[in-house]
């Protein structure tokens, strides 16, 4: 366990080195407007990343370890054009280019593509292969855009985003389609069997996604341009929970002894405790001028920003793994449960933004972003601890 887990660290860690690259190269070269640009367009494929769900995502893990899932495959194939031709529609707010629009469409496709054979692999528990198609699209968009910076554009990104995610899903469509050949025998996965768990989990994700990002649709871009940058150094320590997580998820799916699944589960949270609280006391120690040197002199408030945005991305990085377990037994109701208060938290906290738009800042939108998720992490902890009674043990103290 150990040999895979920390294998899997190390790829997190390569992606988070290649996205933060980019990060710096895009504030150092254009400042945070060109950089706020940026972050909606990646915030417009991340919307569409949530048609994956719609022909099972998440609920697949565990049923296409025994079925097929080619026809489901084909039937969301349709489903995710579609809701990626209403989601690319949004990038007219930002730009009235067709050809960049048209590349933003097949951008959206790529993504929730991706995102749906990056959870067949964890069916397989073929973690190798989902981590090289999450590694080879950062690692690509940051060598195009480092060899082409003398001419950077928002159009340039766009190219560099359409390539990068393109190899990604290649790479993901020669492992479905040789995979597949493996499971002839199966029976074909139905959309029947999963649309009930698909629903709850659509939902989830919209909630989820919108608990962490409703901001970089209310934000000025100046104002999103530093307050994502800030956002990113702080959810860089969700690399240990999202690795955690990702084998956590993989191996309890075939798990079906709930003691087991939970002694796991606990084990995994305490280590991830002690080292994000390590990783907090640190970063409150960290000057201004270090942001300001990587970042340039738009971004000098970063510091303080994490001051109250990085306890939420603690509380977060339980809720990860937390809701891995839930989702590892198909009880994607508890997902939705939790990912929707953190949703009416943010969405209260916006109705406020929209009629008190002095409050508007950075530091106040860190601040809701630590407060929701403290409400999702209470929400998690109290099922979580559920489970122990419903198993008839004692509950076990979780530092």
């Amino acid at each position: 366990m150990n040999k895979h887990v920390v294998l899997n660290i190390l790829t997190r860690l390569a992606i988070a080195v290649f996205n933060f690259a980019t990060i710096i190269l895009l504030s150092q070269l254009k400042g945070a407007a060109f950089k706020g640009i940026c972050t909606k367009l990646i915030a417009i494929a991340s919307v569409a990343q949530i048609a994956s769900e719609i022909g099972g995502g998440a609920v697949i893990v565990k049923m296409a370890q025994k079925k097929r899932i080619m026809h489901l495959f084909s039937f969301n194939i349709v489903l995710m054009c579609v809701v990626s031709l209403f989601t690319a529609a949004y990038g007219i707010t930002i730009f009235d280019s067709y050809q960049v629009l048209i590349l933003l469409f097949f951008i959206c496709v790529f993504a929730s593509v991706s995102s749906f054979i990056g959870y067949y692999c964890l069916s397989k528990q073929a973690i190798s292969i989902y981590n090289l198609i999450n590694f080879t699209q950062p690692c690509l968009m940051f060598l195009i855009l480092f060899f082409g910076k003398s001419s950077l554009t928002v159009s340039c990104f766009v190219l560099a985003f359409f390539i990068s995610y393109a190899v990604s899903l290649v790479i993901g469509l020669v492992y479905l389609f040789l995979q597949s050949k493996r499971d002839h025998d199966f029976q074909e996965l139905t959309f029947k069997e999963i649309s009930h768990n698909s629903f709850i989990a659509i939902l989830s994700h919209i909630s989820g996604f919108l608990t962490q990002r409703i901001f970089y649709f209310i934000l000025p871009y100046f104002v999103l341009g530093v307050y994502s940058n800030a956002l990113s150094v702080a959810e860089s320590a969700l690399i240990l929970a999202n690795s955690l997580s990702t084998y956590l998820y993989s191996k309890l799916s075939s798990v079906d002894n709930l003691k087991e699944q939970l002694k796991l589960t606990n084990q995994f949270i305490k280590i991830n405790v002690l080292i994000m609280l390590a990783g907090y006391i640190l970063i409150l120690f960290i000057p201004a001028e270090f942001y300001v040197y990587f970042f340039g002199s738009d971004f000098s408030q970063v510091n303080i920003i994490l001051r109250y945005a990085f306890p939420g991305v603690l509380f977060n990085s339980v809720h990860l793994i937390i809701g891995h377990f839930f989702s590892s037994r198909a009880n994607f109701k508890i997902n939705f449960y939790l990912t929707i208060s953190g949703f009416i938290c943010t969405l209260v906290f916006s109705v406020l933004l929209f009629f008190k738009q002095s409050w508007i800042s950075v530091n106040s939108a860190a601040l809701m972003y630590s407060t929701s998720y403290f409400f999702v992490f209470m929400m998690a902890m109290y099922f979580f601890i559920k489970q122990f009674k419903v198993n008839n043990e004692q509950v076990p103290e979780i530092n």
